[in-house]
């Protein structure tokens, strides 16, 4: 079993690489392990050699006193084999290994001898000379071998063994060591990057510059300052646990939670809902267009929703004149030439689909030229300003009053059954226009020209009537 160990264990080495012994008992130079089973291998023989010379000297003591009280000569053989087992004891410690145990085994032997010289009183040296003799000392070296070599495997063996399996639990707790030290430094690098994407949430949430809530069943349960500030708050506590739909108008309700229920799996990311405009109820800032986005996200672990109010007013105001501009008169703020043309199109199509008709009126001012040329141009877009007011009072609900350019005025009229009824807002026209208009201390007649034509008598499209016109 010892020497099936040792292979095993040499075939082991060999697999990396390692070089081996010559013998498998040959003393261990490679590993610390090596070098541990050599040394018990070592103590093993060491300890059998001076059990086995401490009995041989117990008994060549016994067997020379017998003689010497017996009155027998001295046996040289005994004294010679005593001498090798001093020998044999003295020379263990330097020999190889493989010499260890065969002087052991002879240290048995000659240990024997000295205990059959302890029975007989006949010459040694006689009796080993006999046939019998000779078989029962071969054979009582080769069981002393056996036996030193079986005693050593088996002590080895079970050494070999015990060392192992303490290598293997040494080997298993480094491993579970750096195991451990592993998942603690990985622990400890998760929790460091929480903290830092924890406090850049933090530090995202209360830096941006828009109005961002977190709403939880509809609840406001956190908020950020452009959020205190957008409400008129003082603090946050003020908006925490109220309802969020209290604070605008005009939106549908913040349930995008709802659709992930109270479920505690992560929700499936989905992507802001698109942006719709709601008016706030609170503060100084009541009334004002705000934009709302929500996003589904997870707060402690609960699925929450992340709104965001950006207040638009000035953009909605700044589009506002933009498009005004783009389609009002800058003077009159009547409609413009482009806006008439639109609605003259449009009201064409209508007319042909139905069968109805329609009538263009074009209004120009009598010597608006001498006005702007004696009085100058100021007083001149005076003129043009009470004009088109006086004018916008005489047009119908659902007709069209625009100014084309300069002094000239175009009235469109939809819904007509007959060429009269253009007839008659015109007289209404200059009726409007028959009184004076007082600028400064001048006192101005501002008497019109007025063009008529009609759909489909005059023309079937727009530039066509008001060419005629």
């Amino acid at each position: 079993s010892g020497r099936d160990g040792l292979r095993a264990q040499g075939r082991r080495r060999r697999a990396v690489n390692e070089p081996m012994p010559d013998h498998p008992l040959a003393p261990a130079t490679g590993s610390a392990q090596q070098q541990a089973i050599a040394r018990i291998r070592h103590d093993v023989l060491q300890s059998s050699a001076t059990i086995l010379f401490g009995f041989a000297t117990l008994l060549f003591s016994i067997a020379s006193m017998h003689r010497l009280l017996d009155g027998q000569p001295i046996d040289i053989l005994q004294w010679v084999i005593y001498g090798l087992t001093v020998i044999l004891f003295l020379a263990l410690g330097r020999a190889p290994s493989w010499m260890n145990t065969l002087m052991v085994a002879l240290l048995t032997v000659f240990t024997a001898c000295q205990l059959a010289w302890l029975g007989h009183g006949a010459n040694g040296l006689d009796r080993l000379a006999q046939p019998a003799a000779l078989l029962w000392l071969a054979a009582l070296l080769a069981g002393g071998i056996v036996t030193v070599r079986g005693l050593v495997g088996r002590s080895s063996a079970r050494m070999i063994s015990l060392w192992q399996e303490q290598e293997q639990r040494a080997d298993d707790l480094h491993a579970a060591n750096r195991r451990l030290r592993d998942e603690i430094a990985d622990r400890a690098r998760i929790e460091r990057t929480l903290r830092e994407r924890e406090q850049s949430y933090s530090d995202l949430f209360s830096l941006y510059p828009d109005a961002v809530f977190v709403v939880r069943d509809g609840l406001i349960t956190d908020l950020n300052a452009a959020a205190v500030t957008l409400l008129d708050l003082e603090e946050p506590a003020q908006a925490i646990g109220s309802a969020f739909d209290a604070w605008i108008s005009d939106g549908a309700p913040i349930d995008v939670e709802l659709s992930i229920g109270t479920s505690s799996a992560v929700p499936a990311p989905r992507a802001p809902q698109r942006a719709r405009e709601v008016r706030l109820r609170s503060g100084r800032r009541a009334g004002r267009i705000a934009e709302l986005r929500t996003a589904t996200i997870r707060a402690e672990g609960r699925p929450a929703t992340l709104a965001t109010l950006r207040d638009i007013s000035d953009r909605k105001e700044a589009e506002a004149r933009v498009l005004r501009l783009a389609q009002r008169d800058a003077l009159t703020d009547l409609p413009n030439r482009a806006v008439f043309e639109e609605r003259l199109e449009e009201a064409l199509r209508a007319a042909t689909r139905m069968g109805t008709r329609l009538a263009v009126l074009f209004i120009d001012l009598n010597r608006f030229k001498s006005i702007n040329d004696t009085l100058g141009h100021s007083t001149g877009d005076q003129l043009l300003i009470e004009v088109g007011r006086r004018l916008s009072t005489v047009s119908r609900s659902g007709d069209l009053l625009a100014r084309l350019g300069g002094d000239e005025f175009v009235l469109l009229l939809t819904g007509i059954e007959r060429a009269e009824e253009a007839t008659s807002v015109s007289l209404r026209v200059l009726a409007a226009l028959r009184d004076p208009i007082r600028l400064e201390r001048y006192d101005l007649a501002a008497t019109p020209s007025i063009g008529i034509a009609t759909f489909p008598d005059d023309g079937k499209d727009g530039v066509s009537l008001l060419k005629h016109a």
